[in-house]
């Protein structure tokens, strides 16, 4: 399964697909956010400070407001 993902990560990364494959590891393959995401718990070099504890992109509140809007806002992997 490892060698699978690990294929797929050359392949989805730079299409802007990885993050879905990175938390379904995560959701159901049972592995922890330090050993999905190769920056957890690294030093951000823009920011000079550590990597957050987020695994999802956050949804602006205007977003969140938006009658229309349909997609999800649990911030859980």
């Amino acid at each position: 399964m490892q060698l699978l993902f690990r294929e797929r990560a050359f392949w989805t990364f730079g299409r802007g697909q990885r993050l879905g494959d990175l938390r379904r590891l995560i959701r159901q393959h049972g592995f922890t956010a330090a050993q999905v995401f190769p920056g957890e718990g690294g030093i951000n070099p823009r920011k000079n400070a550590a990597y957050g504890p987020d695994i999802t992109l956050p949804v602006p509140q205007a977003e969140r407001n938006n009658q229309k809007y349909t997609g999800c806002i649990d911030r859980k992997a």
